[in-house]
């Protein structure tokens, strides 16, 4: 049971597929499939137009979607470990087109009524559509990320931050991002208080995720100061207060809370 997608944003290098889990496999799309694909203009659900349309107006922008790999499903909850665990990898944004699905179950459901492996977000600034190869020395080590992501969707003590990950990257505004990364960070910090309960200061969260990610005093001077600022920018989303420097930095604020909350996600669950 379960759906084959079709996904942008991230290739499999080599001819043979990479199982993940029972009833996840990633393999590459054919030609034919490629061009049945378009041709049916399933694709046409991402804009709102006929494929051979939306991929002219995209091509003239520069943003032509790469689809390159087929993803077989089963449920749920591993299409939200597939996001996560690609998104954790260093792809920057995951979309994803229905192929073929077999199955009369609630997912096949939710599926057709809600593309949840659509990332709804804005792309990256000053980017056009950009894919991550997983390469084939790289294929265990990626095996080995969505088992443990799809594991802590069942810890109490992480299942929130994943969950709020995979969130912030199918909100359509930066605003509703920038909450859920926050959220991320400040729920991972517990993991690394001897004190669950205390109150939070006001630099807790940014000493915490410097002295996670960061392997030297100049990184984690770095990232404190990274976090100060994206805390500041929640706090004037939060209380509806104007930033210092007016909104325009909203994207780039965004996108470092963004690679801050994968980079720490990935070292808990590297040492766990």
């Amino acid at each position: 049971m379960g759906c084959n997608v079709i996904v942008s944003g991230l290739k499999v290098e080599g001819e043979e597929p990479l199982f993940l889990a029972e009833g996840v496999t990633l393999r590459a799309l054919s030609d034919r499939e490629r061009f049945e694909t378009f041709d049916q203009r399933i694709a046409g659900s991402l804009w709102d137009q006929p494929a051979s349309c939306a991929l002219q107006l995209a091509s003239r922008h520069g943003e032509v979607p790469l689809f390159d790999l087929v993803v077989q499903l089963w449920s749920h909850k591993a299409a939200i470990a597939f996001h996560t665990t690609a998104l954790l990898f260093g792809a920057q944004q995951i979309r994803a087109i229905r192929l073929q699905y077999w199955t009369s179950n609630s997912f096949a459901n939710q599926f057709l009524n809600n593309d949840f492996l659509v990332n709804q977000a804005p792309s990256p600034p000053n980017s056009s559509w950009h894919e991550i190869v997983i390469p084939v020395a790289e294929r265990s080590r990626f095996v080995s990320l969505y088992s443990r992501v799809q594991s802590s969707m069942s810890d109490e003590s992480l299942q929130l931050a994943i969950r709020r990950f995979h969130l912030a990257h199918r909100r359509t505004l930066n605003e509703d991002r920038l909450l859920d990364l926050w959220i991320v960070l400040e729920s991972l910090l517990p993991l690394q208080s001897e004190n669950r309960n205390q109150r939070l200061n006001s630099t807790d969260v940014a000493t915490a995720a410097a002295y996670l990610i960061g392997d030297n005093i100049s990184e984690r001077k770095s990232v404190f100061q990274s976090v100060l600022r994206i805390q500041n920018w929640r706090n004037s989303i939060v209380h509806n207060l104007k930033p210092k420097n007016g909104w325009g930095e909203l994207d780039q604020v965004t996108e470092s809370a963004s690679e801050i909350a994968a980079k720490s996600i990935r070292r808990i669950l590297e040492t766990s």
